[in-house]
């Protein structure tokens, strides 16, 4: 494996690796770009993809414990809105774009292929295709714009991308004359002889915004905020190939929470154990009732069992409507669950916390939070190994940061508190909708050949 030394100072090296146990910063002070997305890899190491409306986005390998980074830079017209690891591989979406149109992208490459010199991925891309079920009018064509969320799971032999996408619903043969936008799900996998593209769903009144997507031991979940009253809304489907085919009489009904406004479309979810998952979103009731709702749910069964529900309220109402969930992830080994939340206030500028839950399937009555006061604005969050997390965004100048950290100790680069929140179990509705689907086009299927080069990566806070 080839790997790239950083020009660190002799004298930090060994500070570096006394540090690994504890928390580090990393800024990526040669790159000027706002948005970052990690996931972790194995061991110390870990995948940053770097974007911002400015310039073509870069893919980075980095080594937190000897300092070594390994980037390529991706094409112009590629945009990642997500990406996740599995079996030393990085499975993406996001949008392939030119001068007229957008098309949703998937695309995966081998990590170690990468790290001996070249990022060699292959990939699609989603053509329009007319409409599918006979309820849905076969006078339009569906075309996906991009994909913005995925999970991965196995089945027959195949590591399987269920994706999230924002699609458009157009005039036949004109993808530039839009007569509804909407949002749907699908699923697809690279085999030996190239892409298995499957069936895409969405509802065709447009009342589900699907925001986010995980998968349990046998289901995939979906959460959405309801564009008729703005709720959150959820649908369980089983983890199977084709998964969103499954035709209106035999679907499934999906549930609805009424106890709170769901406040922005930064509805999340991420698996638990077994079936179980926790969701979290925003809520503004009015009266000065607002704040953080985490639900966690048994989706096992053909009737899902609410298991716990806990809101924190904001200590400032008024200021609610600027904050964002960005990133969840339970750790098991900790019994936590972490959520990552920006919020934007007019005069301290914008912060992110790390909301750290107990034990979401009985819940405490209190919870941690904690900010970096070196990052202005993180982005995605990851679990990096058993024991730590990491988080990534930009340092406000825009340079690329990443914070590793101990999910169990204090940090030095971080300030921690402890407040008190509410346990209740809201009732859970069913709902129901039209049922469309149709068969994306893999157009243009390719394989990318790029070569690395290396991106100075700095320590700017070590906790020893």
């Amino acid at each position: 494996m080839k790997k790239l030394l950083l020009l660190l100072p002799l004298w930090l090296l060994p500070c570096l690796a006394a540090a690994q146990p504890q928390s580090v910063v990393w800024e990526m002070s040669s790159l000027n770009y706002d948005t970052t997305i990690v996931r972790h890899w194995q061991g110390d190491e870990y995948i940053v993809y770097s974007s911002s409306g400015t310039g073509p986005g870069i893919v980075s390998y980095h080594d937190n414990a000897s300092g070594t980074t390994i980037s390529a830079t991706l094409p112009s017209n590629v945009i990642i809105k997500d990406f996740r690891i599995a079996h030393d591989s990085v499975f993406a979406g996001g949008a392939f774009i030119n001068s007229l149109n957008s098309y949703g992208l998937l695309a995966c490459f081998d990590i170690n292929i990468f790290l001996s010199g070249t990022l060699n991925y292959k990939y699609c891309r989603l053509y329009p295709n007319p409409l599918s079920l006979s309820e849905c009018s076969t006078d339009y064509d569906d075309v996906i714009l991009s994909v913005k969320r995925l999970a991965l799971y196995e089945h027959g032999g195949a590591t399987r991308i269920a994706y999230i996408a924002d699609n458009n619903i157009t005039e036949t043969g004109n993808s530039l004359n839009v007569v509804y936008h909407r949002v749907g799900y699908g699923d697809a996998a690279y085999l030996t002889n190239g892409w298995d593209i499957c069936m895409y769903h969405y509802n065709k009144d447009g009342e589900e915004d699907f925001t986010d997507i995980c998968t349990t031991d046998n289901k995939i979940v979906l959460v959405a905020l309801s564009t008729d009253s703005s709720h959150l809304r959820f649908q369980a489907l089983s983890k199977t190939r084709d998964f969103a085919n499954l035709g209106a009489s035999s679907f499934p009904p999906g549930y609805c929470f009424y106890d709170h406004k769901v406040l922005d479309k930064g509805v999340m979810v991420t698996p638990i154990a077994g079936d179980m998952v926790s969701m979290a979103c925003h809520y503004d009731d009015g009266a000065d009732a607002a704040g953080l709702t985490v639900k966690t749910v048994d989706v096992g069964s053909s009737t899902p069992t609410l298991l716990s529900s806990l809101d924190i309220v904001a200590d400032d109402p008024s200021n609610t409507p600027s904050w964002h969930i960005n990133d969840m992830q339970y750790s098991k080994e900790h019994d936590q669950l972490l959520i990552l939340n920006r919020i934007s206030q007019s005069l301290a500028g914008c912060n992110s916390y790390v909301f750290h839950l107990y034990s979401p399937t009985i819940p405490y009555i209190n919870y941690d939070a904690e900010t970096c006061q070196l990052g202005k604005d993180f982005q995605s969050l990851d679990l990096f190994d058993t024991q730590k997390y990491i988080i990534s965004g930009n340092s406000g100048i825009p340079n690329p940061i990443v914070f590793i950290k101990p999910i169990a100790m204090p940090s030095n680069c971080s300030v921690v508190t402890t407040k008190d929140a509410t346990k209740f179990l809201p009732k859970m509705y069913l709902w129901g909708h039209h049922h469309c689907t149709y068969q994306p086009v893999n157009n243009n299927s390719g394989y990318y050949s790029i070569t690395n080069h290396s991106n100075p990566i700095n320590p700017t806070c070590i906790d020893f």
